[in-house]
């Protein structure tokens, strides 16, 4: 971290500086020069987002957690062209909050002129579960794209996990078996493909039946493909009805899913003129590829699928497959780098953003996001994956995820745990405990301290304002009826 002209830098070091130097940096608040009543705000705080990082951020519920991972993102989305253009921002939304950063912040306007910025909305690409469009269409929330799983991609521990069942009980058997011969029958397949094979394999009646039961409720989580389109058949273009019946016909209960139109493929309009209060224009994603988008920020809304372990499926094979491409991504770049030929087909690098991240990564216990994001932590910053972890309760996040942290954002905490979980990393520099940094912050909403690994400092700052709509904060039982 470097004081210069007048700014903070977090998160990069004096090699960088001195090549970039403030390139590729986003202002996410200004520094707290005193303590408590007596703070008051000086130096504009920069954050890097040139290199991959891991990074926390904490506080109790109400200080601001959110608020703050909306804050990195805005910054991301108004870097340089030429910088954003290699980067991309995946938030998982476990609460259904980010979906406002649509709309300008027009709340907050007397906190702008000291902070020499104005309201802005943010073209962010809105994600969701294909089995949620009524619920969305119906609320009238806008949304850019639907996604579904292929059951294929998933392991039979991705399975077990969900399902909780030990792997080497009669129905974890029972589903590694079906599971390998529905991969050798084709390389995707359905849930009923499954849940046949699972009818054919010799076991136990009531084993078959408990494992197709989990199924069929599998099948009713909505993020799973119904059925795969023959290539060979039905090449004609479905039409606006078509593709509402088949997307209605989807929530419906039944025995064979209807047909999907090919993925990534633009569906007009769906709703006829006097029906433009709730029209709806979006993609079909094949891949959770297609989440990565150069220069954009995604929000992958999963707040209405329950259940995390559900949750923690979509994540975990979302990171997976983040983390593969920027692996060969990178050995691309490093191929440019030897031959001086450009690749424009290459990933670019991603930052997945994680909101509840305790409940997917948790300190005890596992969940069939566990492995895939402790790859990332491990060794997802080499080939360029950075992860923000966000939370409430750090004692509850995995010792990797905070122990690799080169960047961790503390609100106010109170508990001690909490508190611990912390400063059993970070006391090797820290001058004093870290309880007496945080107890000399402000009682302001927004306040932080930042300890930077880079350069071993320790800062108290306040985080800017939103420019977006911040949907975060908690309800009251009386409305303010000006928005």
């Amino acid at each position: 971290m470097r004081e210069i002209v007048h700014n903070i830098v977090v998160g990069r070091d004096e090699t960088d500086f001195q090549k970039f130097n403030e390139r590729g940096t986003g202002i996410i608040g200004k520094h707290f020069v005193g303590e408590k009543k007596e703070a008051h705000l000086t130096n504009p705080v920069r954050m890097d987002f040139l290199r991959p990082h891991i990074a926390g951020i904490f506080g109790k519920r109400g200080t601001g957690k959110s608020f703050t991972l909306g804050v990195l993102a805005e910054e991301m989305a108004l870097l340089e062209d030429d910088v954003r253009k290699n980067l991309s921002c995946i938030i998982i939304d476990a609460m259904g909050i980010f979906w406002s950063m649509k709309n300008p912040n027009d709340r907050d306007m007397s906190l702008f002129l000291s902070w020499n910025i104005k309201p802005q909305r943010f073209p962010i690409n809105l994600v969701i579960p294909r089995g949620q469009i009524k619920s969305f269409v119906e609320n009238e929330i806008p949304f850019d794209a639907v996604f579904s799983l292929n059951p294929a991609e998933l392991s039979a521990e991705d399975w077990s996990l969900t399902f909780r069942l030990d792997p080497d009980s009669d129905m974890g058997v029972l589903l590694q078996k079906a599971l390998k011969r529905a991969k050798k029958a084709g390389e995707d397949f359905t849930l009923e493909d499954l849940a046949l094979q699972v009818r054919n394999e010799k076991a136990e009646e009531h084993v078959k039946d408990a494992l197709i039961n989990r199924l069929a409720i599998a099948s009713g989580w909505g993020i799973f493909e119904e059925s795969f389109r023959n290539q060979e058949q039905d090449k004609k273009p479905a039409s606006n009805e078509e593709l509402l019946e088949r997307d209605l016909a989807y929530l419906k209960p039944q025995k064979h899913g209807p047909p999907i139109p090919e993925s990534s493929e633009k569906a007009h309009s769906l709703f006829s003129p006097e029906e433009s209060q709730k029209k709806q224009d979006y993609i079909r994603y094949s891949s959770l590829l297609d989440f990565i988008v150069p220069g954009k920020i995604t929000v992958v809304d999963l707040s209405l699928l329950g259940d995390w372990s559900v949750r923690s499926l979509v994540v975990g094979l979302l990171s997976k497959k983040v983390l593969e491409a920027r692996m060969e991504s990178r050995r691309i770049e490093e191929m440019e780098a030897v031959e001086g030929v450009a690749n424009p087909s290459k990933t670019p690098m991603t930052w997945i953003m994680i909101d509840e991240a305790h409940q997917f990564l948790p300190a005890k216990g596992e969940t069939p996001a566990t492995a895939p994001l402790l790859q990332c932590v491990k060794i997802g910053r080499e080939p360029g994956v950075s992860l923000v972890f966000v939370t409430q309760q750090p004692n509850k996040l995995h010792e990797a995820a905070i122990s690799q942290c080169d960047l961790i954002i503390s609100h106010r905490l109170t508990s001690k745990q909490d508190i611990n979980a912390l400063g059993n990393i970070m006391q090797t520099y820290l001058k004093y405990d870290l309880q007496e940094y945080i107890d000399a912050l402000p009682r302001l909403k927004g306040a932080a301290i930042i300890l930077d690994d880079n350069s071993e400092r320790i800062y108290a700052v306040r985080i800017r304002p939103r420019m977006s709509w911040h949907a975060g904060g908690s309800p009251s039982a009386i409305k303010d009826t000006k928005v």
